[in-house]
């Protein structure tokens, strides 16, 4: 028996989430390889088309259904809370 195929930027559908790290995208709209995509964290909003090579260039990863993303705000822009703790979990503590 088929299962769903796996989500990827090739294959998105309206309704489906985003991020490259910091805030969340909802796909607004798909036609063949070009989706229109809303303003991080604004989901009624329209902004720009991408394609989804354009998506992979700029660092675009699908979410899961009931992702969660904890914004945390360093000087002066927001980033997903387990992106940083990601980058930093092999930095030294100085004292």
């Amino acid at each position: 028996m088929l299962g769903p195929a796996e989500k990827t930027l090739d294959n998105l559908c309206a309704g489906d989430d985003i991020s490259k790290g910091f805030g969340v995208r909802k796909v607004l709209a798909a036609v063949d390889d070009c989706y229109l995509l809303s303003p991080a964290n604004k989901y009624t909003v329209a902004s720009n088309w991408y394609t989804a090579a354009e998506l992979k260039e700029m660092g675009y990863q699908v979410l899961s259904p009931g992702h969660s993303i904890t914004p945390i705000e360093i000087n002066g822009k927001k980033y997903d809370r387990s992106e940083v703790e990601k980058a930093i979990k092999d930095l030294e503590p100085i004292e």
